[in-house]
């Protein structure tokens, strides 16, 4: 793929995981490990959650810079200037169609759309290979620096992001625990499929 046609499916994939996370918090079944963490966040800066999960990828990135900012990306930069942005006005969006109070049957169709949209969104970007998003780096950073199997170091970093951002008020439900199992294999099957169509 061409630089810019990569560069544009990664801002496509940012604006679809802001949206998924923005429906999460609407639809009320609780979020996923980062947004439970900036949620947390969130509330005890008294802000949104847009600007919680910003601060929150703009302090990863700049520790990043001091030590080792070979991790650092296109995608890197694209993820820190869109997706927390695009949370707040997804908010703004969708929630006269969707809110914690609306009809059950309601909010788990848009509890789906959420989920499909968020590994959808992570298996795009990977796919593209424009490097590492600010809510990705931390595990990335840790499995190479300790030689340790990504996904081991992937878990321990969303139970640790979790508990932290419950223990600040962040949203926790069914939901959380619902994403943090499919997640993973959801989006090995859309990084599947996508990887093939783009390579073509």
């Amino acid at each position: 793929m061409l630089i810019l046609k990569k560069t544009l499916t990664v801002i496509f994939a940012f604006l679809c995981n802001g949206m998924a996370i923005s429906l999460f918090l609407l639809a009320g079944f609780g979020l996923d490990s980062i947004s439970v963490f900036s949620a947390g966040l969130a509330n005890v800066f008294h802000t949104t959650v847009g600007m919680a999960s910003l601060g929150f990828y703009f302090v990863v990135i700049l520790v990043t810079f001091f030590v080792d900012r070979r991790y650092i990306s296109v995608a890197t930069l694209l993820s820190l200037v869109i997706v927390g942005p695009s949370i707040d006005l997804f908010m703004q969006l969708f929630r006269y169609v969707v809110t914690p109070e609306s009809d059950l049957l309601l909010r788990i169709i848009f509890f789906i759309i959420a989920y499909l949209s968020l590994a959808f969104a992570v298996a795009l970007y990977l796919s593209v290979n424009l490097g590492i998003s600010g809510a990705d780096m931390i595990p990335v950073i840790v499995s190479d620096k300790a030689h340790r199997q990504f996904r081991w170091c992937k878990v321990i970093f969303d139970i640790t992001v979790i508990l932290i951002g419950v223990f600040l008020g962040g949203s926790f439900g069914i939901g959380t625990i619902i994403v943090g199992f499919l997640t993973g294999p959801t989006i090995q099957f859309f990084r599947k499929n996508l990887e093939k169509r783009i390579q073509k």
